[in-house]
């Protein structure tokens, strides 16, 4: 009975049979004899869901009259028909795979199914004590399934190995700004090319998904399909096999990961930069040091500048705390403004900043910098309409081969050496100043 009702879907919307007359009654009703023979009723409606034909057991199921000749149904509205009055306030749409149960005249309960295709639809009509149990069942099962399919607020999808979107369910449509599954299927023809970002992100994908089967929490940057906006995503994904073991193709679900992802990045920031001036923190400082220190084309180029505010805490004690961070910020300011592009700054506490100088090719190069730096530290803040004056001590070491923690000591003894010379300077370590220091 399946079998054939597709056939009469599929001839039935060939078109040109059926459309060349008005109502084109003698093909119409050759094909409605072909189907009487069914116990299913059978409804085939063209794309305006008017009625190409109808079999016996369904004018026998929408309880006409047999006053009113079948032959006299095609062409007209799905509407006319008494059964269909849910139809006609338009709370059942006719859509692919729907299925609901309507009470004919004669008291008994009609179960459709809609099967639809491009140009029209088939209704199929049972009663329900026509179905067995295990139909009932079936259809229960699916009725499940389909349920959360669509109501789920996760993207599910099905594609071909070649990359060919085969199925789509609401939420995966509605995030790639589509208004219907079949809109999206014609539009994505090849997510290899189309999906992700970064083109080769999806050979990744592909890689690892024949490698073991499954895929899970998949995160890549997509292209929104309609709109291409760029969001991140999470994808799970698993192959399905044949009964040989052959896979036929993958399936799997898509989540919305911009927030996540967002969250993420603002918890690595907060991780590796200072709270308050935004520059990047000891952890950081550390880290790019040691990185440059592995290197041995910039190594022997870089050299550490350890900086403290001159009277800092006299700011603090006269105008506050919250005055004191302002300066805190707005020396942060200057200071990034003093160094050139691709030099670190960070703060690490306190008044304590930090310069990590690269490209250093002589003394004079750290002397030019140290220098800048004091000549634009001398300038006096305004801080809450007060003129606050403050001057910065400035400690430099070069690298010689020392671990990063020593060559941050060095120059931190180059600065207790400029505090010594009476602040609102700068001194470069030498060795004479760490064997005083050990000494005293």
């Amino acid at each position: 009975s399946a079998g054939l009702a597709e056939t009469a879907l599929q001839v039935g919307l060939l078109g040109s049979d059926l459309d060349a007359s008005a109502p084109s009654q003698g093909s119409a009703l050759w094909l409605t004899d072909l189907f009487d023979t069914l116990a299913d009723g059978l409804v085939l409606l063209d794309d305006k869901d008017c009625i190409l034909l109808i079999n016996q057991a369904a004018y026998a199921l929408a309880g006409l009259s047999h006053d009113i000749p079948r032959a006299a149904l095609l062409g007209k509205p799905l509407a006319s028909l008494t059964l269909f009055p849910s139809h006609r306030e338009g709370t059942s749409p006719l859509v692919d795979g729907a299925s609901f149960t309507l009470r004919s005249s004669c008291q008994r309960d009609v179960l459709v199914e809609v099967r639809a295709r491009s140009g029209g639809k088939l209704l199929v009509l049972k009663t329900q004590f026509e179905q067995s149990a295990e139909t009932r069942k079936l259809h229960l099962i699916e009725q499940e399934y389909r349920s959360l399919l669509d109501n789920s607020v996760i993207g599910i999808y099905r594609c071909s190995l070649a990359g060919r979107q085969l199925r789509a369910n609401p939420a995966l449509v509605k995030l790639h700004g589509y208004a219907s599954e079949e809109e999206m299927l014609l539009a994505v023809q090849d997510l290899a090319k189309g999906w992700h970002v970064d083109p080769t992100r999806h050979d990744v994908f592909m890689q690892e998904l024949e490698a073991s089967g499954r895929i899970t929490d998949f995160v890549s940057q997509i292209y929104r399909q309609k709109t291409r906006e760029i969001l991140w995503v999470s994808q799970n994904a698993w192959l399905v096999y044949d009964q040989d073991g052959e896979p036929l193709f993958y399936e799997g679900t898509v989540m919305d990961a911009s927030d996540r992802m967002a969250a993420e990045e603002e918890i690595n920031h907060l991780a590796h930069h200072d709270h308050l001036t935004g520059l990047p923190n000891r952890f950081m400082l550390l880290k790019k040091l040691r990185e440059a220190l592995l290197r041995p084309h910039t190594a022997s180029s870089v050299a550490v500048h350890c900086l403290d505010l001159d009277h800092f805490k006299d700011v603090n004690d006269t105008l506050g705390h919250q005055a004191g961070d302002k300066l805190l910020v707005a020396a942060g300011k200057r200071l990034r403004d003093s160094i050139k592009i691709g030099d670190v700054l960070a703060r690490l506490g306190g008044d304590e900043f930090t310069v990590l100088q690269f490209g250093v090719r002589s003394k004079a190069d750290m002397e030019a910098l140290a220098q800048r730096i004091v000549a634009t530290m001398n300038d006096p803040f305004t801080i809450g309409g007060t003129q606050v004056n403050v001057g910065v001590s400035v400690g430099v070491a070069s690298y010689k081969g020392q671990e990063p923690a020593g060559l941050l000591r060095d120059a931190d003894v180059a600065l207790y050496e400029a505090k010594k010379r009476g602040r609102r300077t700068y001194a470069v370590y030498t060795a004479a100043m760490g064997n005083a220091l050990q000494d005293r």
